[in-house]
């Protein structure tokens, strides 16, 4: 586009004004298109990055709770090795309660038709004791002593 300008002598000189007109905008489209693909490419990684730090919390949960149930069955195992029955079924009914009462807070505080749906496969009656299963964090527990 050649448009002759008051003043100039030549077309040389608008020629110039328009070409600089058109590689400024140029340039800011290429820093606003670079600017957009930073954007999106730092929203991926993060993405990434967070399932990746989700996944090692759940991991580390997991090995917590494992360790937390491997105590309970070796002080268990050893209780049933020394013929201490009573010892042995209070360990029981300690643990049952607790686990009841971790799914029974989950499920009286959270609609979740995935956990009901795994639960009620594995056991019908258990999802509706879970529902008004009496959750007693300060109930306490009294270990016999056997002879």
């Amino acid at each position: 586009m050649c448009v002759r300008a008051k003043g100039v002598s030549s077309w040389k000189h608008v020629k110039i004004e328009v070409s600089l007109t058109f590689e400024l905008g140029m340039k800011n489209y290429i820093v606003w298109i670079s600017v957009i693909i930073v954007i999106v490419l730092s929203f991926f990684a993060g993405m990434h990055f967070s399932k990746i730090g989700i996944a090692r919390s759940v991991g580390q949960l997991q090995a917590e709770l494992s360790f937390g149930h491997l105590k309970h069955y070796k002080d268990l195992q050893v209780d049933l090795r020394s013929n201490c029955k009573p010892r042995a079924e209070s360990r029981l009914v300690f643990m049952i309660n607790e686990q009841k009462m971790l799914m029974a807070e989950y499920v009286q505080k959270n609609r979740d038709e995935q956990f009901e749906k795994y639960i009620n496969m594995r056991d019908k009656n258990l999802m509706t004791e879970l529902r008004t299963y009496k959750v007693d964090w300060d109930k306490e527990w009294t270990l016999p002593v056997c002879k």
